[in-house]
């Protein structure tokens, strides 16, 4: 072999070994690289509570939101049945521990929907009618019904006075 051809045949082994690998792939393919833009299009599921007839559960879904570059949580329903899935509270602010009652006919929870600071809401499964429970200056915690589902019971920071 010559010296030129053993040059050319070195420099053509080079830009090969050197070259990005050209992969057949269609134009809609997913990209697989991860970036910034996909973290919107991920979910996280928290705090699951079943209801009491095991029909249903409540979660907290934590997501993106792209046009205000925050995170957002939002009460959402599973159809044990069906696996169907729907929001319950979403929208505005955040919205967040679900508590069934003992007869499974309400749901309390948590929520920033009026602006301020977090409230505690009731919404009644059957009617769909919603009603901010609480007024207060910081956010309630831990709630928990009583057994015959008349009170709500939570815990809150108090500042010294």
């Amino acid at each position: 072999m010559t010296r030129t051809a053993k040059r050319s045949l070195a420099i053509l082994l080079a830009a090969t070994c050197l070259a990005p690998p050209a992969i057949a792939a269609p134009a809609d393919a997913p990209n697989p690289i991860f970036t910034g833009r996909d973290l919107f299009d991920l979910s996280a599921a928290s705090d699951p509570q079943i209801s009491p007839d095991g029909r249903t559960v409540a979660y907290v879904r934590r997501s993106a939101d792209i046009m205000t570059d925050k995170a957002r949580s939002s009460v959402w329903l599973i159809n044990v049945a069906t696996s169907e899935q729907r929001p319950l509270a979403a929208g505005t602010g955040d919205h967040f521990s679900p508590r069934w009652s003992p007869d499974g006919r309400r749901l309390a929870y948590v929520s920033t929907a009026e602006g301020g600071s977090p409230q505690l809401f009731v919404r009644w499964m059957d009617s769909g009618q919603t009603m901010r429970v609480t007024g207060l200056p910081d956010s309630p915690q831990d709630l928990a019904w009583s057994p015959d589902g008349r009170r709500i019971a939570y815990l809150m920071n108090v500042p010294d006075e």
